[in-house]
């Protein structure tokens, strides 16, 4: 993420990693932190009277992106979304997406990481778009069905996670199976994440 620092002086800066700016804002004005992609507002400086100086400081692209696929983003990589999220909180950017997304999350998915205190509330199947291909640092491919092939340059790892249902196992006790092993390769995956930063 980039991120655009704006007064009413009309003085810009961008930057990235941790953003320290200071604008010259007249006694009206005040500074505010932009999402350059978004154009979403992301923090006020607040006001600032006539000669002094306002700041903007916010952690931007030093925290990686990983954006989890599998192919109706109903289930697994919704989970492995939610599972990083509750691992790394803000300091990795996550995502997830579909190659051919459902009309629905799992509900056992989302039952298997309510029974960790993980919720997937606001959550809904996507399809991947260029836009999250390129805004990635990696891309997490879960299982066989999904396919990513042209990831624009971003490395792209795939899990073949365990299929308890090969084994006659079903119901929550597949799930909670499932949930566990991408829980353990998310656990490494941020591990590692935070050892490359």
């Amino acid at each position: 993420m980039e991120v655009r620092v704006l007064g009413e002086a009309g003085r810009a800066s961008w930057g990235t990693g941790v953003e320290e700016s200071r604008l010259a804002a007249g006694s009206r004005g005040g500074a505010a932190c932009l999402d350059s992609w978004t154009g979403r507002v992301l923090g006020e400086a607040g006001r600032a009277s006539s000669g002094a100086a306002a700041y903007c400081e916010l952690m931007t692209s030093t925290a990686p992106s990983v954006l989890f696929v599998c192919r109706k983003n109903g289930g697994k990589s919704q989970m492995a979304a939610g599972l990083m999220r509750h691992v790394a909180g803000d300091a990795v950017h996550v995502a997830s997406a579909g190659t051919a997304p459902g009309s629905a999350l799992n509900a056992q998915s989302v039952e298997s990481l309510g029974e960790l205190g993980i919720s997937l509330d606001g959550e809904q199947p996507k399809a991947i778009t260029d836009e999250m291909v390129r805004d990635a640092d990696l891309i997490v491919v879960l299982g066989e069905e999904a396919r990513v092939e042209d990831a624009a340059g971003t490395p792209v790892e795939t899990w073949i996670t365990d299929e308890p249902s090969l084994r006659g196992i079903e119901g929550m006790e597949r799930m909670r199976l499932v949930r566990d092993d991408i829980r353990s390769r998310v656990e490494e995956l941020h591990a590692r994440l935070l050892r490359d930063a």
